[in-house]
């Protein structure tokens, strides 16, 4: 996704006959997408919300659209992540902030038993672990933090 180039999370259209093509509107592809994409692949299952895949891309203005109109925080993939622990884990300050006034839970047990902050602080993005103990300070996230940050 590249904010510079407005294009709807991260898709590029193209044509065979090189004519000059424009993007739907973004709205009008967004809510397109208010279900989980799911596959059956029998060589990789796939499940994400379209939350999952804003979260994923970085994409602020598609997390927000999302957001307001009604996406499941604390929905889980097959791989057991939350968007809040797909944006703590990529780093994504912004969208980590969105979450967080939403109320997603920080302390939500997902991949490799595993939670949001935890995650944040193996990765070490700083920015997003203070965010995360702002929100939710506690002795026992202060403990878990420095001793994951090690």
């Amino acid at each position: 996704y590249n904010e510079v180039e407005p294009s709807p999370i991260g898709f590029r259209i193209f044509t065979f006959d090189h004519s000059p093509s424009s993007y739907p509107p973004q709205q009008y592809l967004l809510s397109q997408i208010n279900t989980p994409l799911i596959s059956d692949s029998k060589t990789r299952n796939v499940d994400f919300s379209a939350l999952h895949i804003a979260t994923r891309i970085g994409s602020v203005e598609c997390v927000k659209y999302f957001l307001e109109i009604g996406a499941q925080l604390e929905y889980m993939a097959i791989k057991k992540r939350t968007a809040l622990y797909i944006a703590a884990s990529r780093g994504y300050h912004s969208i980590v902030q969105l979450l967080i006034a939403k109320k997603a839970d920080i302390h939500k047990v997902c991949r490799d038993d595993k939670t949001p902050l935890i995650r944040a602080c193996e990765r070490k993005h700083l920015s997003v672990v203070k965010l995360m103990l702002e929100y939710e300070f506690s002795l026992s996230n202060l403990i878990t933090a420095l001793h994951r940050l090690q």
